[in-house]
């Protein structure tokens, strides 16, 4: 179950990433003056000036990879986790040089590629903190399911004596 999930999560999401990042225009295009109007009355209300619009940028790009690395560290477990580790940057640095190469109305950025690696591991940690945590809930319940099945006092037979 978890391989079919992470499979389709995983699947999910790099073509919600694809399609985010490679169309020929920047996704945030027509909205960008509402964003910046947002931010302003923001702003007035007391969100902090640091807050703007190269700040939601980076944080949504963090948001955009995290689930690609949760799913990958749901697909990738043990030895392999460190495949998505690498995995997550080369991804991305290869989206940003697309861009640049393919898309003049796109922006490439190593900016991009920080703010995506960081989302990205930072999806890799907590599904190997969801792995580990499933893999521990199933020793122990095998080992309560053991305990329960295999330690039973079993009915003395009528050969046993005790000793005495």
């Amino acid at each position: 179950m978890r391989v079919g999930l992470a499979i389709a999560g995983l699947t999910t999401f790099v073509v919600v990433v694809f399609m985010a990042t490679l169309g020929p225009v920047p996704i945030d295009r027509d909205y960008r003056g509402a964003i910046v109007r947002l931010l302003a009355a923001l702003h007035r209300n007391g969100i902090p000036k640091w807050v703007g619009y190269s700040a939601i940028e980076m944080s949504a790009n963090a948001a955009m990879f995290a689930p690609l690395g949760f799913f990958a560290a749901l697909l990738l477990v043990g030895r392999w986790r460190w495949v998505a580790f690498a995995g997550i940057p080369l991804l991305s640095a290869a989206i940003e040089v697309t861009q640049a190469v393919a898309h003049p109305q796109r922006v490439a950025s190593f900016t991009d590629v920080v703010a995506n690696t960081l989302g990205g591991w930072a999806g890799v940690i907590l599904g190997a903190f969801c792995v580990a945590g499933v893999h521990w809930r199933d020793r122990r319940l095998r080992a309560q399911w053991e305990a329960q099945v295999f330690h039973r006092s079993a009915p003395a037979r009528s050969g046993d004596r005790a000793a005495g």
